[in-house]
């Protein structure tokens, strides 16, 4: 709460009387320490026609906190977008294939080496029974057992690669 020479101070800078105020601090945790904040700004309640109360302390409390808590999801949706794009470029330039498919077993995204057996961008968005069709069927069935048991399965294919500058043909599988 503020008063006197506060209020002096406080109608300079924002250029208005002020009879009364309550200034709330907002911060957000710092890193994983959770008794560690950072100040990162201040919500500033001017000139209510009585007094500021204690329910008002309050209220003013809970909304710097909803503030806070927006500010953070806001660097964290940043700071996850970011961490989106590198690990996409990451998986585009690895050589080993790299499929991602959805939920509904839709085919959400591929790296370039997936070509190898016959899996292109032009797949992305179709169902992977459909992308598969033209493949040995043991992929189909390897996937379709994956969604069934909901559990991992690992294969490892081996394929004869081109050297850098010849033709990339189909994969022996």
């Amino acid at each position: 709460r503020i008063d006197g020479l506060e209020a002096d101070v406080l109608g300079t800078l924002f250029g208005i009387s002020v009879r009364n105020g309550l200034l709330m601090p907002i911060e957000s945790q710092q890193g994983e320490d959770s008794h560690s904040l950072k100040r990162t700004g201040v919500l500033v309640a001017l000139n209510k026609s009585e007094e500021f109360t204690a329910d008002d302390e309050m209220i003013l409390r809970r909304f710097a906190r909803q503030i806070s808590q927006g500010i953070a999801y806001t660097e964290l949706y940043e700071a996850t977008a970011q961490a989106v794009v590198q690990y996409e470029a990451a998986i585009l330039s690895m050589r080993t294939g790299f499929l991602v498919i959805n939920a509904a077993g839709v085919l959400y995204q591929a790296n370039k080496t997936m070509e190898l057996i016959g899996i292109s961008s032009a797949d992305i968005g179709k169902h992977f029974e459909a992308a598969f069709a033209k493949l040995p069927p043991f992929l189909t069935q390897m996937i379709a057992r994956v969604f069934d048991s909901n559990r991992s399965d690992v294969t490892e294919l081996k394929l004869n690669i081109a050297a850098e500058g010849e033709e990339i043909g189909r994969a022996h599988v």
